[in-house]
């Protein structure tokens, strides 16, 4: 799951909790973000606020890989992303 997650990011697509769920079936974006930082990907969180049904503001959670990261993974970056969707993982 954090390699699908970080094909995406690599893609320099954000992510949400709800797209991870909806991507993925799962719940868990900030666990795959936080085991992704540990692994060296300096993943940068972003709070927004976006309305809800019910006319309220929510705060959400955006991931996303600066576009330095992700120039700097060049090509083994873009194969590692073709790799994945490859393997059924499509970012």
């Amino acid at each position: 799951m954090k390699g699908r997650v970080l094909a995406v990011l690599l893609t320099g697509a954000e992510l949400t909790h709800l797209d991870c769920w909806e991507r993925f079936g799962s719940s868990r974006l900030a666990h795959h973000a936080f085991v992704l930082r540990g692994a060296g990907w300096p993943i940068q969180t972003v709070e927004r606020s976006v309305p809800t049904s019910d006319g309220r503001l929510a705060a959400i959670a955006y991931y996303a890989l600066p576009a330095a990261t992700i120039d700097q993974a060049g090509e083994a970056g873009t194969a590692y992303i073709a790799a994945v969707a490859a393997a059924g993982g499509q970012p």
